[in-house]
């Protein structure tokens, strides 16, 4: 389940962050980041871009998707 109380830039910043340190991204964590993506609150330019970089790296192999 998604953890939906990471609601603030902060905690997309820790999210990103980790995944990109890592090159591990969970199930969670990609609904996490699709549900931001898509959802009505507005997003900054850099919010937007960070979250299409966690995505490119994804596309390109550069990023595992892991379990839990």
């Amino acid at each position: 389940m998604v953890k939906s109380n990471i609601s603030s830039s902060q905690g997309l910043d820790v999210v990103i962050d980790r995944i990109l340190a890592t090159g591990r991204i969970t199930l969670a964590d990609r609904t996490y980041l699709m549900q931001i993506g898509c959802s009505d609150n507005a997003l900054s330019f850099q919010e937007h871009d960070k979250i299409n970089r966690v995505f490119q790296r994804l596309q390109m192999g550069l990023v595992q998707v892991v379990k839990d």
